[in-house]
């Protein structure tokens, strides 16, 4: 009997709740494991999902997927709202062509005026050359003289209508005294010149220039009255002629009119007046022209 008792004792507390893990080891139910199929190449796989586990004892079985007891009841879903509708796309329109781009219309500029004679920065090229007629003095009386000049110059304009440069000049001269003294004599020299332009209309200037040079001057003098003549301590007699040589130091003045023919060309007339400062040889040599000298001439 002592041995049944016994007996249940055991069986009792290994169900009894309450008492220690020790007493009463809890055994937990393992799935079963389902061996793993091989897979054919190129077939299809199939995944079964795993049976519920199986419930402990004392515990009521309830449905795999049931919701908790304690979950309340989900309410309905409202429908959704009815969405407006939607507009219908505008058509397609081309962007608007760039306007043409506009070139502002400019007047015509007026037509550039050629530069007139005198501008800063132009060349004269030009000479005095013709016949010339005038009064010579020398220390023995008043004569006429005729002669022949050529006078080149090369000018050029530093500042509008102001011109300075070079001026070579050779002339023969031939004159007749009171006393049937009769001079030929050739001069050649050169003269530094400072000169101005002045406008007097459209295409009439006048061109003053003043000249500082030197000059050489070889004279011959004869006489045709039969009488022996001493000028100056030279002795001139009849079939005798003399002859003088000079050098002398010049101031001349010459302010042609000048009529401009064309773009780049000129010609004129004007006083010219040369008279000697200082002079060596023979004081017959001592002279002072006035005239009339023609010129012409171009630039560029």
């Amino acid at each position: 009997m002592k041995l049944v008792a016994l007996l249940g004792l055991w069986l009792w507390g290994a169900s009894a709740p309450g008492l220690p893990q020790e007493m009463a080891p809890e055994k937990i139910l393992e799935p079963p494991t389902v061996p793993a199929t091989p897979v054919a190449p190129g077939s299809v796989h199939l995944e079964t999902s795993s049976p519920p586990p199986a419930p402990l004892p004392g515990e009521a079985s309830a449905p795999f997927d049931a919701p908790p007891a304690s979950a309340a009841p989900l309410a309905p879903l409202a429908p959704p709202a009815p969405s407006a509708p939607l507009a219908p796309p505008a058509p397609f329109a081309a962007p608007p062509a760039a306007p043409a781009p506009t070139i502002p219309i400019q007047a015509a500029a007026p037509p550039e005026e050629a530069p007139r004679f005198g501008a800063t920065g132009q060349v004269v090229l030009g000479a005095a050359m013709g016949a010339s007629l005038g009064h010579l003095g020398v220390d023995t009386g008043d004569s006429l003289v005729t002669g022949v000049i050529v006078e080149p110059s090369i000018q050029y304009i530093q500042t509008p209508n102001d011109s300075d440069g070079l001026e070579l000049f050779f002339r023969y001269d031939q004159t007749t005294d009171a006393a049937q003294i009769r001079e030929q004599s050739v001069s050649y020299g050169a003269a530094a010149a400072l000169g101005v332009n002045r406008w007097l209309g459209q295409r009439v200037s006048i061109w003053p220039r003043l000249g500082l040079g030197v000059a050489q001057t070889r004279a011959t003098l004869s006489t045709t009255s039969g009488v022996v003549q001493t000028i100056g301590g030279v002795i001139v007699t009849s079939g005798q002629p003399a002859s003088v040589i000079q050098n002398a130091i010049v101031f001349r003045l010459y302010a042609p009119f000048l009529l401009h023919v064309g773009a780049h060309a000129f010609v004129g007339i004007g006083p010219d007046v040369y008279l000697d400062v200082i002079h060596t040889g023979p004081k017959i040599a001592d002279r002072s022209f006035v005239g009339l000298s023609a010129t012409a001439g171009g630039w560029r």
